[in-house]
């Protein structure tokens, strides 16, 4: 065999050991990602579950938890961690507080919002009172934020009147003021990507409230709402409302 076929019989050998290692490497590639056991956290492919996502609300004010849950979809997740002891930084309170029902919620500036049983509170973020309203009204719900810091929330009786939906600036001025048929104790309205505000009175009916405070739409007669104290708003990105009431679940478009 001359010199010439010696070296090109090498090379070719070089070549061949070369993707001989290549594809052994590749297969037992594959045979690792075959055997790898599936973990029990992953999502299952086609079996209809999402991934949770945030959904953009400008309608909402640009804060932590301006609303009931912390959003329109009532999922309760915020972006932001916890207290890392536990130890209480203020409290509170003043003669004849009562506080039965609803949660906080904080405004654009970090001011703290929430109702006892007649009285709409302010609370500066050190603890300090910055303003209180009283309507005059009985109270049992949350208050939610909208876009320029607008404070609504719901209303009982009232002597002369029944319920009522408030609408405050965030200097504790009224902007606004809407009748209802009856009183609203509902955990907690909602707000729609265009600014509508949502709410159901005891006697069931929803109210659809513009921005101005005009009545939208109302469902009154229809849907067989139930607007009671433990009852929330949810609202989905396609605008669906969704109520639970009693023994069923009602959709709402």
């Amino acid at each position: 065999m001359g010199i010439g076929c010696r070296i090109i019989f090498v090379k070719l050998k070089g070549i061949i050991v070369i993707r001989l290692k290549l594809f052994f490497l590749f297969l037992g590639l594959l045979l690792l990602l075959g055997c790898r056991k599936k973990s029990p956290t992953e999502t299952p492919p086609n079996n209809n579950i999402h991934p949770q996502v945030d959904i953009l609300w400008p309608s909402l004010a640009d804060s932590p938890w301006p609303i009931a849950h912390g959003n329109v979809q009532c999922t309760g997740r915020s972006p932001y961690k916890g207290p890392k002891n536990g130890t209480v930084e203020w409290i509170f309170t003043e003669d004849g507080m009562r506080i039965e029902t609803g949660s906080p919620v904080i405004g654009e500036d970090g001011t703290i919002y929430f109702l006892d049983d007649h009285r709409l509170y302010a609370i500066n973020p050190n603890g300090t009172l910055k303003w209180r309203f009283d309507p005059g009204r009985q109270l049992d719900s949350t208050p939610m934020i909208g876009i320029g810091d607008i404070i609504y929330f719901g209303a009982g009786r009232k002597k002369g009147s029944l319920g009522a939906i408030f609408a405050l600036n965030n200097d504790g001025t009224v902007r606004w003021e809407y009748p209802v048929a009856a009183p609203i104790y509902l955990y907690s309205g909602t707000i729609g990507l265009d600014g509508t505000i949502y709410y159901i009175d005891m006697d069931g009916t929803m109210y659809a409230i513009n921005p101005d405070g005009s009545l939208k739409w109302t469902t009154i007669g229809k849907g067989g709402l139930n607007g009671g104290y433990n009852t929330s708003i949810s609202i989905s990105h396609k605008g669906y409302l969704y109520v639970c009431s009693r023994q069923k679940l009602i959709c709402i478009k």
